[in-house]
């Protein structure tokens, strides 16, 4: 009864961070099933467990589906983690078996940790539509310490409890502050991401013409990288430093941001200037310390003509040329002071001139490909921009190179090279 009313109380007390439109709920319930699974049997566990989870979520009025849901991962982890406790411990009980028990308890409560893992992250990427492992890796990561605590706790609690009863006492105020730790973990991540999501849309805001332009370009830049093959930190870091690509244009004068006409020479360098801002305003933040290379070369060219550092090609990193491809696109068809916002076509024609010159022409094609699913487009722009190109009044070398530029550099996802 006491074991209950505890998984009870853990399950009513969750951490919760959203991903997407969904909600990860992490709980302390382990902590008492597990021990309970070591000492009793699993049946005695999936019960418990099951009981507990099915009662907090009817609780909290969460639709039946998902309370469904949820019973049966509860049961299937517990289940899976008895039968692999009572392989690896040969049937014995946990005081006949030491110290082998020990290691079968700590392998149970590792199964069941990555098999609710699993399925806990297989709704989230089929309701959003999302590749399975852009939704499992950053949710494995944010979970895996706590759980590797919980797990080692709750082997301490069962081996405390073979000795006697009483001493598993010891162990509630390391529980409790592990719970409380993770907590304050969560809520500084959130808190953080909250912040930088609010600067970046107060930079949108400086200028209405750009209003929303970090959403925009965050959410297409992350459908492009999953049409391109990109997967788990890479895609999660490729959309979280879209979503503040232009934060550093916070330390630009609005003299600058919002001029209605052309930049002078000294008024672009000063515009260039955003992209080191931006990257040591969120160098310090471990959210984006790994995803750093993608916000510092999002303005660089193929053929070394964009800004800061003048890289060419293969230099570029692969998540920071779909990243240029979203941002070019989102600002060619938004309205400025000096020139109205181009048709869809006419900025994916734009963008196939200068493919293979400035921008990927690989990223291009998944654009026009993303753009026509999404009924953007009603169908390729492809010969509309080759006419463009064959017959247009410059038909010098640059028009030259965009109709011959059809071998790019091959994607490649690693870091790259660290900005200065």
């Amino acid at each position: 009864m006491t074991a209950t009313f505890l998984a009870i109380l853990a399950e009513l007390k969750p951490t919760r961070f959203t991903f997407g439109r969904e909600v990860f709920e992490v709980t302390l319930s382990s902590a008492i099933s597990l021990p309970v699974l070591i000492l009793l049997g699993w049946p005695f566990s999936l019960l418990l467990l099951l009981f507990a989870t099915t009662a907090s979520d009817l609780q909290r009025g969460k639709p039946w589906f998902k309370v469904v849901y949820n019973a049966g991962n509860s049961a299937f982890s517990t289940w899976l983690a008895g039968q692999l406790y009572q392989l690896l411990g040969a049937g014995k009980t946990f005081g006949e078996g030491l110290p082998q028990s020990l290691y079968a308890a700590v392998a149970a409560g590792i199964a069941f940790t990555l098999t609710n893992t699993i399925l806990v992250a297989l709704p989230i990427a089929l309701v959003q539509g999302l590749p399975y492992r852009s939704v499992f890796t950053p949710y494995f990561r944010s979970v895996a310490a706590f759980f590797s605590g919980i797990t080692s706790l709750s082997v301490a609690i069962a081996a405390l409890w073979h000795l006697n009863p009483g001493a598993t006492l010891l162990l509630i105020p390391a529980l409790v502050t592990t719970k409380l730790a993770y907590d304050n973990y969560v809520r500084l991540r959130v808190e953080t991401d909250n912040f930088l999501h609010a600067l970046a849309d107060a930079v949108d805001l400086r200028d209405p013409y750009t209003a929303k332009h970090s959403i925009r370009v965050a959410d297409l830049a992350r459908a492009l990288g999953e049409r391109l093959g990109l997967q788990g930190e890479v895609l999660w870091g490729l959309h979280a430093v879209a979503r503040v690509h232009d934060v550093g244009k916070v330390t630009i004068p609005d003299s600058v941001l919002l001029k209605a006409g052309p930049l002078s020479p000294e008024e672009y360098a000063e515009m260039k200037g955003h992209v080191e801002a931006g990257v040591r305003i969120l160098q310090n933040i471990s959210l984006y310390r790994d995803s750093l290379d993608i916000l510092a070369q999002h303005h660089e060219r193929l053929d070394g003509s964009g800004y800061p550092l003048g890289l060419k090609g293969d230099e570029i990193i692969f998540p920071a040329r779909v990243l240029a491809v979203a941002d070019a696109y989102d600002a060619m068809t938004t309205d400025r002071p000096y020139r109205r916002a181009k048709t869809p076509e006419e900025a994916v024609r734009e963008l196939y001139r200068v493919a293979g010159k400035e921008y990927d022409l690989t990223v291009v094609r998944a654009l026009e490909d993303e753009l026509i699913a999404r009924g953007v487009l009603k169908g390729p722009v492809v010969p509309a921009a080759l006419e463009a190109a064959s017959s247009g009044a410059q038909a010098g070398e640059g028009d030259a190179a965009a109709r011959t530029a059809r071998v790019v550099p091959l994607p490649r996802v690693g870091s790259g090279r660290k900005p200065s």
